[in-house]
C-alpha cells in the first residue's frame, strides 16, 4: 500500500495554539458584545436614558392626538404599545390597557423632549418609572418559561436542512464521481461536525479528506465543490439580504447594519467568483497572477497557492451534467428555505405564555423577519472564531432582533433565543457526526492525524484500503 505522508512540521504544535489563542480572544469579543447590556443596569449618568418605560392613564385620544403621540405612530420613534399582563407589566406594577411608552436606548435628549410633552397634559397620570431588574433576570425568566416542545419540530427542519445539505454536495460532486449516499452522508456528517469542533472553521477541509477517503475523488478536487458552494451561499444570502432591506420600514435602528452586511458579502463572494470565473478563461494568466502577488509575502507561500489555483481551475472543468446542477440549486433553495422558517419557528417558543405573571419580555418573529435575521447570521459566521462560532453566532443573531424588536425584548428573550438556537444547531450536528463515525468505524484522533499527515494522492487513484481496526473504534 502507497502511503502519502509527511512528518508534522516542528513548529505545527505552535501554529495550532495559536490558532486556538485567536479564535477565543474573537469569540469573547463578540460574546462581550452580546452580554454588555444583559449586567449593565441603569445608570442616570450613561447617555441612554435610566428608565424602562413611561405609562400614562386617563389620557383621551384627542390628547394623545394634539400630541402627537398614536399607537402606530409614536414620538420621535418611541415604541408605544399596550400594557399586557405577563410581559413587563409585572415588574412595572401597570394595569392591562395602559399605555406604555418604552424608552429604552434613548438619548436623554429625546427623553426631555417627552417629558415636555407629556407634561403639558394635566391630570393624566404620567409616571416615569425607573428600572428595577437587570434584563439577566428577564433573560433567565425566557429561559425558564420558555415552550421546549417547538424544539421537536425545529430538530425535523434541521435534520431536512442535513439532508438537503448532503444531497446537494453530492450532485456537486456528481461532475467527477458518482458518491453512494451512505458514503456521502459519512463525509457529510462528519465534515459538519469537525467544522463545529476545530476553530475558525477549518474544520471546511475536513468533508474533502473525508470523501476523498471514499471514492476516487481527489481532495483538492473536492474542497473546489466546498469553495463552489461557498461562493454560491454567499451570493444568495447577500442578494436575498438586499432585497429584504427594501420591505423593511424605514427609520428603524440597525437598517444600516444589514445594508452593510449585504455589500460585505457582495464584495467577499462577488470577487471570490469573478476571479474563478477569469481563471476558467485564462488559466496561465491566473496562477501567474497568483503568483506575483502572494510572491510578495512568501515565494514558498506562493507556489503553494498557485498550486492551488491551478488545481481547482482543473477540477472545475469537471462540472455536473444540467440535470444535476439544476438539482443543486433545488437542494440549495430547499436549504435556505427551511434555515428561515425555523429561524421564525423557534421564535415561538419564547412567547412568554408560560410565564403568568412573571417577569418575561416575549418575543416574536415574523417569516419575514426570521429570514432577515438568518441572513445577518450567515454575515456573522463568515468571521473565523472559537470553535461552534461561540460568539459571533449569538452577536449577530442580536443585532438583527434589534432592528425590529425593542432593547427590552431584545436583551432578554432575544439572547435566551439566540442561545438556545445556537446550542441545539451544535447539539444536532455533533450527536449526527458521533452517529456517523460509530458507523463508519473512524476515530476522531485517527481523521485528525491523517488530516495532517496525507497528500493528496495522484489523480485517478483509488483511495488506500484501511486496515481492520485491532480495538472497537471510539468516537473520540
Amino acid at each position: 500500500m502507497k502511503v502519502y505522508g509527511r512528518r508534522p512540521a516542528a513548529g505545527s504544535h505552535v501554529k495550532r495554539a495559536f490558532q486556538l489563542v485567536l479564535s477565543i480572544a474573537i469569540s469573547v469579543a463578540c460574546l462581550y458584545w452580546t452580554f454588555r447590556h444583559i449586567f449593565d443596569p441603569a445608570d442616570p449618568q450613561k447617555r441612554h436614558a435610566p428608565y424602562d418605560a413611561a405609562f400614562v392613564q386617563g389620557m383621551a385620544e384627542p390628547e394623545w392626538e394634539r400630541l402627537g403621540v398614536r399607537v402606530d405612530a409614536a414620538p420621535q420613534g418611541l415604541a408605544v404599545r399596550e400594557v399586557k399582563s405577563g410581559s413587563v407589566a409585572a415588574r412595572l406594577n401597570l394595569a392591562q390597557g395602559d399605555l406604555l411608552l418604552e424608552l429604552d436606548d434613548r438619548p436623554l435628549a429625546a427623553l426631555d423632549e417627552l417629558r415636555a410633552k407629556l407634561a403639558s397634559a394635566r391630570g393624566t397620570g404620567v409616571v416615569l418609572v425607573q428600572r428595577q431588574l437587570t434584563n439577566w433576570d428577564v433573560m433567565w425568566e425566557s429561559l425558564r418559561s420558555a415552550s421546549y416542545l417547538w424544539l421537536f419540530p425545529y430538530l425535523l427542519i434541521l435534520t431536512g436542512i442535513h439532508l438537503c445539505r448532503t444531497l446537494r454536495w453530492g450532485n456537486l460532486l456528481s461532475g467527477i464521481e458518482k458518491v453512494p449516499f451512505r458514503k456521502l452522508n459519512e463525509a457529510a456528517g462528519i465534515g459538519f461536525m469537525l467544522l463545529i469542533v476545530l476553530p475558525l472553521r477549518l474544520g471546511e477541509f475536513a468533508r474533502p479528506f473525508l470523501v476523498a477517503q471514499r471514492s476516487r475523488i481527489r481532495r483538492s478536487a473536492a474542497m473546489t465543490t466546498v469553495v463552489l458552494e461557498r461562493i454560491i451561499d454567499g451570493i444568495i444570502i447577500a442578494a436575498l439580504l438586499r432585497v429584504l432591506v427594501i420591505f423593511v420600514p424605514e427609520g428603524l435602528p440597525g437598517v444600516e447594519r444589514l445594508t452593510l452586511g449585504a455589500n460585505i458579502m457582495f464584495g467577499v463572494f462577488g470577487g471570490g467568483l469573478a476571479f474563478l470565473l477569469f481563471a476558467l478563461w485564462q488559466r496561465e494568466r491566473a496562477v501567474a497572477l497568483v503568483r506575483a502577488t502572494a510572491g510578495r509575502i512568501s515565494a514558498r507561500a506562493a507556489d503553494r497557492v498557485a498550486e492551488v489555483v491551478d488545481t481547482f481551475v482543473g477540477a472545475m472543468r469537471q462540472l455536473p451534467r444540467p440535470g444535476q446542477v439544476f438539482r443543486f440549486f433545488l437542494f440549495t433553495a430547499g436549504y435556505w428555505v427551511l434555515n428561515g422558517w425555523g429561524m421564525s419557528l423557534l421564535a415561538n417558543a419564547f412567547d412568554c405564555t408560560n410565564a403568568g405573571s412573571a417577569v418575561c419580555e416575549p418575543l416574536h418573529l415574523t417569516v419575514f423577519q426570521g429570514y432577515v435575521v438568518l441572513a445577518m447570521l450567515v454575515v456573522g459566521l463568515m468571521i473565523p472564531a472559537a470553535p461552534g462560532a461561540a460568539g459571533t453566532f449569538q452577536l449577530f443573531i442580536v443585532l438583527a432582533l434589534s432592528v425590529f424588536q425593542p432593547s427590552s425584548v431584545v436583551y432578554s428573550s432575544g439572547v435566551a433565543y439566540a442561545n438556545v438556537i445556537w446550542i441545539v444547531q451544535i447539539l444536532q450536528q455533533l450527536t449526527f457526526g458521533a452517529v456517523l463515525a460509530l458507523l463508519s468505524k473512524q476515530s476522531l484522533k485517527d481523521i485528525f492525524r491523517k488530516m495532517g499527515e496525507e497528500r493528496d494522492r495522484p489523480e485517478g487513484e483509488a483511495p488506500p484500503k484501511e486496515e481492520p481496526p485491532v480495538r472497537e473504534a471510539s468516537v473520540l
